[in-house]
C-alpha cells in the first residue's frame, strides 16, 4: 500500500482553528452510509456501522477550505473539480467502523468516478482515542506506510498500523491497486473511539473525473 509521505503540514494550527470555528456555526448531520433500498436505489441512511456527525464541504465556501482543495490538488495532480471534500466531528464514545472508501460500481455512475485516493487530515489532537487504525496492514509493513512527520509514539503497532492524530497533519493513501480502479485490500481502515474531547478533521476523496454530489447536504 502507497501512503504519501507528506512531510510539511498540510495545514497551520491557525488554518485548523478557523476551520473549526468555521464549521461549528453549521449545522453537522449525524452521519449515515450508502446502502440499497429493497428496490436497488441508491439511499443513505443512519448506522451503527458509523456514529460520528459530518457535513459536505463545498467548493467555494471558504478561503481556506479552497486553499486546502489546491494543497490536495497538487499532491494528487488531479483537478479541483475531483475532489469530495467533508468535515467529520467526534464526540466521546462516537466511531466509524472498518469499511473502505472505494465504492461499487454502480454507486459511481454519473458521481465521478471511482475514489482513487484518500486524505485524511487532523484538525486537532486535544482528545484521547480517535486513532486511524489500517486492519489490513501487519506490523511488518509498518515502515514502508510511516508518514515523514511521525514520531516515536505518534505511530504504534499492536498487530495493525494505527496513526495517532496531529494537528494539521495528514495522511493518504490509494484505494484502488496502481494504474488501475481495483480495490486496494490493505485501504480498510477505522476510526477508532473517542475516549475524552471532541476530535475534529477533513476527508477528501480525490476521484478519477470531476465529482458530482448527489447528496449535498450543503
Amino acid at each position: 500500500m502507497d501512503i504519501f509521505n507528506y512531510t510539511g503540514d498540510l495545514l497551520s494550527p491557525s488554518e485548523c482553528d478557523d476551520i473549526i470555528t468555521y464549521c461549528n456555526d453549521l449545522k453537522l448531520n449525524k452521519a449515515k452510509v450508502t446502502s440499497n433500498d429493497i428496490d436497488g436505489n441508491i439511499i443513505k441512511v443512519v448506522s451503527n456501522h458509523r456514529t460520528n456527525y459530518n457535513l459536505k464541504i463545498q467548493w467555494g465556501k471558504h478561503i481556506i477550505l479552497d486553499e486546502l482543495y489546491k494543497r490536495i490538488s497538487n499532491i494528487t495532480s488531479l483537478p479541483i473539480e475531483n475532489i469530495e471534500m467533508e468535515i467529520n466531528k467526534y464526540h466521546i464514545n462516537e466511531y466509524f467502523l472498518p469499511h473502505y472508501d472505494f465504492l461499487p460500481p454502480a454507486w459511481i455512475v454519473d458521481t465521478g468516478g471511482q475514489r482513487l485516493y484518500s486524505c485524511v487530515v487532523y484538525l486537532n489532537d486535544d482528545f484521547k482515542g480517535g486513532e486511524t487504525h489500517f486492519p489490513n496492514i501487519s506490523n511488518g509493513e509498518v515502515s514502508c506506510i510511516r508518514p515523514s512527520w511521525a514520531e516515536e509514539g505518534q505511530i504504534f503497532s499492536t498487530g495493525h498500523h494505527i496513526v495517532k492524530p496531529v494537528k494539521g497533519k495528514s495522511i493518504m493513501w490509494r484505494n484502488c491497486l496502481p494504474g488501475t480502479t481495483e480495490l486496494n485490500t490493505m485501504s480498510l481502515h477505522e476510526s477508532l473511539p473517542i475516549i475524552s474531547g471532541e476530535k475534529w478533521a477533513l476527508i477528501a476523496w480525490i476521484r478519477e473525473n470531476a465529482y458530482v454530489d448527489k447528496f449535498t447536504n450543503i
